[in-house]
């Protein structure tokens, strides 16, 4: 599924996305994992960042790789397909996970990081 938004449901988000920032800013994490060795980003408040690491540390290393990300149309697609896939996680069908992992990269592309 490719996420089609109209502009104003496109602002809708923008405007969460800017309220829940002001609550817990945006931040992007690289995850280590100490068993396997793989990394990978990942796009986070603050706060939720705090407490994955704390409940992970053992599993992970947690480095925050851009602190303040700023609110752009690709974050507010991430937001969409992210929320999407928490709505119905007896759904995680591919296109959603597609959506997903595509607006990821687009974000981390606007921030300089790579997967």
């Amino acid at each position: 599924m490719t996420i089609n938004l109209q502009t104003a449901e496109l602002q809708t988000i923008k405007e969460r996305l800017a309220q829940r920032n002001a609550e817990s800013h945006f931040v992007i994490v690289l995850l280590h994992s100490k068993e396997t060795q793989e990394k990978m980003h990942i796009i986070t408040d603050y706060e939720s960042y705090r407490i994955m690491a704390d409940q992970n540390r053992q599993l992970f290393e947690f480095k925050i790789v851009r602190d303040i990300v700023p609110i752009t149309e690709n974050l507010a697609y991430w937001a969409y397909a992210s929320d999407n896939l928490a709505e119905h996680p007896e759904n995680e069908n591919q296109s959603i996970l597609a959506d997903l992992d595509k607006y990821t990269e687009l974000v981390l592309a606007e921030n300089k990081l790579t997967n």
